[in-house]
């Protein structure tokens, strides 16, 4: 949110009629980020957490690149078991009803899940949606969701962010459980996500990349995030901003 409207917030705060209090309403904005045209809209619940488990990221700075398959994704895009996986889907598309519903015939191309946040990517030829979640003992509550067209990368261009979101207890505080996703052409092989001193090895296949990014990282470190692109024989193809 620009500086202008969160003061006009703020100031007006006592005469809105609001189910939760305006700071977490400013706060839900910093959570899911979407570039160019697309529509960011955030889910219905706080984004407070009580504690990260072990299964969130705090890399050391040494560790550059991180290999995929242990540190920026799961072994595949879809790493959800059925049950769970059935179970985000259903969250997903009610989430997703009352604003651009998801087509029945989309399926999820990605899903994987750290310290309590799920995330699941949608993509084929027209529809593109990322829709993130937390994990509670009575199932999966919705975080944030960003929806629209997938309009295809343009002739030339390799690489283009879907979305990239974050959890902060605060507004101005370091970030957890932040993953993104980029669509990226058929000639790249490799992805690598240049953050806050470390560097990324997000997980490439079916024309996705897709990544968690270190716990601790200031807001600032990943509106800063660049991704780079390489082809299967290490030739760098494209170089783009988060």
């Amino acid at each position: 949110m620009t500086t202008d409207l969160e003061q006009a917030l703020r100031a007006s705060g006592n005469d809105l009629v609001l189910d939760r209090p305006v700071a977490d309403v400013l706060d839900r904005g910093h959570q899911l980020r979407r570039r160019r045209s697309r529509r960011m809209t955030v889910g219905a619940v706080a984004a407070t957490f009580v504690g990260v488990s072990a299964l969130s990221m705090t890399l050391p700075q040494e560790a550059s690149p991180i290999p995929a398959a242990d540190a920026a994704w799961g072994p595949a895009l879809v790493n959800l078991a059925d049950d769970d996986l059935a179970a985000a889907e259903r969250a997903c598309r009610a989430m997703a009803r009352d604003d651009r519903p998801i087509p029945e015939d989309v399926q999820p191309r990605a899903a994987d899940s750290r310290g309590g946040v799920t995330m699941l990517v949608y993509r084929d030829e027209d529809y593109s949606g990322a829709c993130m979640l937390d994990e509670r003992d009575d199932g999966y509550r919705p975080r944030a969701h960003s929806w629209g067209d997938a309009a295809g990368l343009p002739t030339g261009v390799h690489i283009e962010l879907i979305a990239l979101g974050f959890a902060s207890r605060s507004e101005t505080g370091p970030t957890h459980s932040t993953a993104g996703a980029v669509e990226v052409s058929e000639s790249v092989a490799r992805v690598e996500i240049a953050v806050g001193g470390q560097t990324v090895a997000a997980r490439v296949d079916e024309g996705v990349a897709m990544f968690w990014l270190p716990d601790g990282l200031s807001q600032g470190d990943v509106d800063s995030a660049v991704a780079t692109a390489y082809d299967a024989e290490g030739v760098l193809l494209a170089t783009r901003d988060l």
